[in-house]
């Protein structure tokens, strides 16, 4: 299936979060600073775009799936899950941050999380968002009510 415009911005953040999630699993190889380096701009990325990338999926496109079916529905809180899962492991890793060292375990299981979540999104998601959503609402979120970015 062919992705919507309307989602295609997302997609772009996705691309964002795997280029993190990659950079994470390289730096966790490497010396204490690569480390801090790559959580920290890891934490930053996610406190600005990633934050927004969900709030819009939350506030555009999760409801009106939440309850085209039950199918749906579940994919819907499948999702909400993970992003409670990526900002509690956010929040772990900016206390390693504060402690000035960063585990490679921690920087592994971020990278390992933020993959599948996106995988999943973009296989799965994505497809039960637009078939939830007729076309002319899915153009009307994604042009009246997106960032201009």
């Amino acid at each position: 299936m062919t992705r919507h415009e309307a989602l295609v911005p997302l997609t772009h953040d996705h691309h964002h979060f795997l280029a993190h999630a990659n950079r994470m699993q390289e730096a966790a190889t490497q010396d204490a600073a690569a480390r801090r380096l790559a959580g920290d701009d890891y934490v930053s990325f996610y406190l600005g775009k990633g934050l927004r990338n969900m709030r819009e999926e939350h506030e555009l496109f999760f409801p009106a799936t939440f309850f085209a079916s039950d199918q749906a529905r579940a994919l819907v809180l499948r999702a909400l899950a993970a992003h409670l899962e990526m900002y509690h492991q956010t929040h772990r890793l900016q206390a390693e941050l504060a402690t000035g060292d960063i585990s490679p375990a921690a920087l592994e299981q971020l990278a390992e999380i933020l993959k599948e979540h996106v995988r999943f999104e973009e296989s799965e998601l994505f497809t039960a968002i637009q078939n939830a959503i007729p076309g002319d609402e899915l153009d009307r979120l994604g042009h009246t009510y997106r960032r201009d970015v």
